[in-house]
């Protein structure tokens, strides 16, 4: 049998019809809830590739060559601290005979349960996630379908699944200080919404630390969209309205990139005006004058151990849904000479 190319995908009644079973037969077949002859199901899987209704990843898995599959869930691939910890996984995953099927969610709840969904329905072993915020609930299922899964970078509260990521509060009070200690007094912070663990948890340590050092009434925060593509006009507006800020704190290295616009249409002199530190060390910070000094994450030991322990608990089969851990990595502070440094 010869299909045309750019066919529509097939039913299950299409399968049953070509190979000349019921419809329950190849749901038994698929789902293995009953056992059918070896004759029957060899038909049924060649059926199930010849009108391509499921991936032939899984059709070949069923004819007991065995392909693992992790899930990865991520919220924008084309954040530099995505793409690496992906790159980091993938390396991993390969290393220990398992494939990896990325989604990016694009930050968007109904795209991530999509995602969810698709992964969970297409037999995945396991999922490593980066929740689009602190409360969403579409991860609960995976208990359920007892899914050995991992969270990395972002958290969603209650949730009893492993978390690999950094201490965001404690390194952005470290980023405070040092931008303190070279005589600013007056930080900015530029984030995304704040029902993002992350973007939650950088907050607390900017206030935290401003309070320290008897900021308290000069905290002045700007929340931006995610996608939102009139931001440097926003955060150019801000800075123009509040002339005491001689900082900026920025939540990752794509809100730097907008910051880095604003300060420059402003005509204000790096370092000399305004000091910049960013979360998130992109290769493009090393270029610009001057270099920007940024709190570098461990994204290949995340994405490494991450998959580690998603594989170790995938291998064990057993998993205590009543228990969580935390691994937290060391993230360190880049020392360039965006903040008045003399350094690199």
């Amino acid at each position: 049998m010869v299909l045309p190319e750019n066919s529509k995908k097939s039913t299950m009644k299409e399968v049953a019809k070509c190979a000349r079973v019921s419809i329950s037969t190849v749901s038994h077949v698929i789902n293995k809830t009953r056992h059918v002859d070896k004759e029957t199901h060899d038909r049924v899987l060649e059926a199930i590739e010849k009108l391509n209704y499921a991936p032939n990843i899984f059709a070949r898995g069923l004819r007991g060559k065995k392909i693992r599959v992790i899930g990865v869930i991520i919220s924008d691939i084309r954040e530099s601290f995505f793409a690496e910890v992906v790159k980091a996984i993938e390396l991993t995953a390969h290393s220990e005979g398992y494939s990896v099927i990325l989604c990016d969610s694009e930050d968007d709840p109904l795209k991530e349960q999509l995602h969810i969904n698709t992964l969970i329905q297409n037999g995945v072993e396991g999922l490593i996630f980066a929740p689009v915020n602190n409360s969403t609930r579409v991860y609960d299922s995976i208990i359920p379908h007892k899914i050995n899964a991992i969270q990395i970078d972002r958290k969603v509260y209650g949730l009893s699944v492993d978390f690999v990521g950094i201490n965001n509060m404690e390194i952005t009070k470290k980023a405070m200080n040092h931008l303190f200690n070279h005589g600013f007094m007056n930080v900015g912070f530029v984030s995304y919404q704040t029902n993002v663990y992350t973007m939650e948890q950088r907050l607390l340590g900017y206030k935290m630390a401003a309070q320290l050092h008897n900021s308290s009434k000069k905290i002045n925060v700007k929340f931006i969209q995610y996608s939102g593509s009139d931001n440097k006009e926003i955060i150019k507006s801000w800075l123009y309205q509040n002339k005491e800020i001689d900082s900026i704190l920025c939540g990752n290295d794509n809100i730097c990139h907008q910051v880095l616009r604003a300060i420059r249409e402003l005509q204000y002199e790096i370092p000399k005006d305004m000091g910049v530190l960013s979360f998130d060390d992109s290769k493009w910070f090393k270029l610009v004058t001057p270099s920007i000094t940024a709190i570098r994450q461990p994204t290949n030991q995340i994405g490494k151990l991450a998959t580690e322990l998603l594989i170790a608990e995938i291998q064990n089969k057993i998993k205590n849904y009543s228990q969580k851990e935390n691994h937290i990595l060391s993230a360190e502070l880049i020392i360039r000479k965006s903040c008045r440094e003399s350094s690199e």
